[in-house]
Order: structure tokens, then sequence, then C-alpha cells
């Protein structure tokens, strides 16, 4: 029973990533749409924003929910104790990342930065891991190595679209105050057409990962 909640969580956490960048990939189109009126597609930014937060939820948690997997499977031998340091660590950057979300601090302060370097954290502890596994190096299933690499790729291309995004507030903004303003829209539906590239680029790494999951290739 233990075994078949922790696996259910675990796929919870794929689902809810990809649905919730499926649903906030849709609403981009009303906003970046100029043939809806200015409430409507204020009211698709504002569902892009909340909608996200299931797949910045769900990208946390996925390695607390994979290691406990893991070890419950018999896949990885630690002990209590790392279990415990995951899901603190996890429940923390949670924290700073739902803090983020409803505070809407100013870019640059402490919560962002907090939060940018556990992302570059995690990139870089995922893929040296992941690397390690998949040579041999370490006692870790190869297929989980090939998991966390592709973490780590879902990461970064979140960090992309972070680094896309900037101009696109004081475009909209123009759009919704001028919505015959033509270089303002441009630049919205320019930046919204970028970020969908990613969007992609995160599904097809989550997905994968999820079918190595599934499978578990020995090699």
């Amino acid at each position: 029973m233990l075994l078949a909640c922790l696996t259910l969580l675990h796929i919870f956490v794929l689902v809810f990533w990809v649905g919730g960048d499926l649903g906030a990939y849709y609403a981009s189109y009303a906003v970046a749409d100029p043939n809806q009126p200015p409430a409507a597609r204020r009211l698709a930014a504002r569902m892009i924003s909340n909608i996200d937060m299931a797949p910045r939820t769900s990208l946390v948690l996925a390695l607390p929910t994979g290691l406990t997997l893991a070890v419950a499977k018999g896949w990885l031998d630690l002990g209590g104790v790392w279990l415990v340091v995951a899901w603190g660590a996890g429940l923390v950057w949670l924290a700073v990342v739902w803090a983020v979300h409803l505070r809407e601090p100013k870019p640059g302060s402490l919560l962002p930065r907090t939060d940018l370097g556990l992302r570059l954290v995690a990139i870089a502890g995922f893929t040296l891991t992941g690397m390690a596994a998949v040579a041999g190096q370490i006692a870790v299933p190869a297929f989980i190595g090939l998991k966390l690499i592709l973490l780590a790729v879902a990461i970064t291309c979140g960090l992309i679209i972070r680094r896309v995004l900037p101009p696109f507030a004081t475009a909209f903004t123009k759009v919704l105050n001028d919505p015959a303003d033509a270089q303002a829209q441009a630049i919205v539906a320019g930046l919204l057409a970028e970020v969908r590239r990613y969007v992609i680029g995160i599904w097809l790494a989550v997905s994968l990962a999820g079918l190595i999951g599934l499978w578990q290739p020995v090699f």
C-alpha cells in the first residue's frame, strides 16, 4: 500500500507538471491575441501566473518524491536521514517558490535571488550526479541518472524563459492601455512565441523522464 501511494504521488508530479504547462501554453494564445478585449487578455495573463504554480510546485517535489520512491523500491541505499534532508530542503525551496508568487517581490530582491540560486544548484547537482550515474561511477542506477539529467534540462528551460520574459510586462501594459499599439503587440506576440518553444522543451524532457522511469532501462 505504501509503495503504491509513493508511486502515485510521483506520477502526480508528472501529471500536474505537464498538465499545468499545457494550460498555461494555451492561455498564452489569448494573451497574445489582439482581437481579444484588454480585460480578457489581462485575465488570461493572471490565469497563466496562477496555473504555472502547478508545474513550479511539481518541479520542486520531483526530487524528494523520486528519492523516496527509489529507496522504497530498493534502487537506492539511503538512510532515513537523507530522505529527511531531501524533504526538508524541498519544502524550504517550495516555500520560497510560493512566497515569490504570492508576494510578487521586485526582481533582484532576496526571494527571487534565493529561488534562482536554488535552481542553479539543482541544475549543477542533477547534471553531475546524473552523468556520474550513467558512467557507472556511483551506486545509482543509470536510468535514475538519465532522469536527473532530464530534470536539469527542464529546469534550464524554465530559467531561459525567465531570461526571455523581462520585456513582456512593459509591452503588455502598453497593449492593454492602447490595443492599437502595433509595436508593443509585436513584442508581446514574439516573446510568447519564443517562450512556447521552451515550454515544449520542458514537456519533452519531463515526458521522457516519465517514460524512462516506467521503462527502467539497464545499460
